[in-house]
């Protein structure tokens, strides 16, 4: 077993999974609007559940009616703003009304509803605040009115993996899908300022790591596309999610980031902050995506290695990386990264491989790549984003 590489961006560690049979067309599939608790959907599979208020702010002194949407509403539903129990009148078993209660100071509450034994929570549902916190904090336009700064004040990054031979990474399972965000004091450079230039490759490239102290925004991050949302928690100031399922790659689509307590700053919108893209209907060499006893049975060869894809539409960039071990697997001895246009074909230069040894053992790497940028509505940095679909297989040296 290797130890398990990263990818040039470094807040998700990715973990190199993939799909039950590793049939590289599924990496392309659409997502199961009727699946059951992945975590995207907040009702897939629920028996109660809450998708939003309207409203979803009113002050502090309280008196605001506000319906809740959602499912399985029955008679003798009791809604519960905190801890605090409410009149709940149910109308339908999708639409149920209350009246806030008064609080001492501006706040975001979980929502929570119960109903025949079952009970469902929309943290940081609820936001008292005495003006519309979408006017006063920045949320639901991409400036809020604010200066772009030309500075970068964080990264969203979200890394769809497969993996040929889970085992020899230390993993446990096919597939990996995970997303992190993290916001910190504006800087000059770049997340992605470790990729060499595109058209080429390095040896050894340094990881870019712009800022290890973040900014607290409150527990929770949202990442949202249409109905389906990504709930981030945080950890150490990163804001995370892993374990998603392959069902719920939304292909093609923009993504919004908020954040309904905001911390110091307030409540948040940032639109179309991250595109994902579609997956590969072909790689080669495919013989990297083999598992068990043939895992590192593909040859990579130090000269002439070219490596080919079919992707589905274009994304910006495709990146393959090629992390070297001794050929037993004990020590790591090289990295070579290739940053290339989403053409379908590169060939690694035969000087990228200077003195590393046949028969190496080799973690591959291979990647469409999408980076955007947008603007922080609360202080005019700039918010960078990195959408990664591809696989990690096996290989060995030649």
């Amino acid at each position: 077993m290797v130890s398990r590489p990263t990818v040039v961006f470094s807040l998700v560690a990715v973990m190199m999974i993939g799909c039950n049979s590793f049939g590289l067309q599924e990496l392309d599939s659409s997502p199961d609007e009727s699946g059951g608790g992945t975590g995207l959907d907040p009702c897939a599979g629920q028996p109660l559940c809450i998708q939003a208020l309207d409203p979803s702010w009113g002050p502090i002194a309280g008196g605001t009616t506000v319906e809740l949407r959602g499912s399985g509403f029955t008679d003798g539903a009791v809604v519960s703003f905190g801890s605090a129990a409410l009149d709940t009148t149910v109308l339908d078993d999708d639409l149920a009304l209350i009246t806030t209660p008064k609080v001492n100071s501006e706040a975001s509450v979980d929502v929570t509803i119960t109903a025949d034994g079952a009970s469902f929570t929309l943290y940081d549902g609820f936001t008292y605040a005495d003006a519309d916190p979408g006017d006063s904090g920045g949320g639901g336009d991409d400036s809020g009115g604010v200066n772009p700064t030309g500075l970068v004040g964080g990264l969203v990054e979200l890394s769809y993996f497969a993996v040929g031979c889970p085992s020899c990474f230390g993993a446990t399972d096919y597939l990996d899908y995970s997303v992190a965000a993290a916001l910190h004091s504006p800087v000059n450079g770049s997340w992605s300022d470790g990729l060499p230039a595109r058209g080429s490759c390095a040896r050894d490239p340094e990881t870019a790591n712009l800022s290890s102290s973040f900014i607290d925004v409150g527990a929770r991050l949202f990442l949202s596309a249409g109905s389906r949302t990504i709930t981030l928690s945080e950890s150490g100031g990163v804001y995370s999610a892993s374990g998603l399922a392959q069902a719920d790659y939304v292909k093609n689509t923009a993504w919004d980031l908020s954040a309904t307590d905001g911390g110091s700053w307030g409540p948040f919108e940032v639109a179309d902050v991250l595109e994902t893209a579609e997956g590969f209907t072909d790689l080669q060499p495919i013989a990297i995506a083999e598992d068990g006893a043939r895992a590192f049975t593909a040859k990579i060869r130090s000269t002439n290695a070219s490596f080919t894809w079919a992707p589905s539409g274009v994304t910006e960039s495709f990146i393959l990386r090629l992390d070297v071990y001794t050929p037993n697997g004990a020590s790591f001895v090289g990295a070579i990264v290739c940053h290339s246009a989403d053409t379908g074909a590169l060939t690694v230069p035969s000087s990228a491989f200077s003195g590393l040894p046949t028969g190496g053992l080799m973690a591959v790497w291979m990647y469409r790549y999408q980076t955007g940028e947008s603007v922080l509505p609360t202080n005019g940095a700039t918010l960078e984003s990195a959408a990664s679909i591809g696989l990690l297989g096996t290989a060995v040296l030649q």
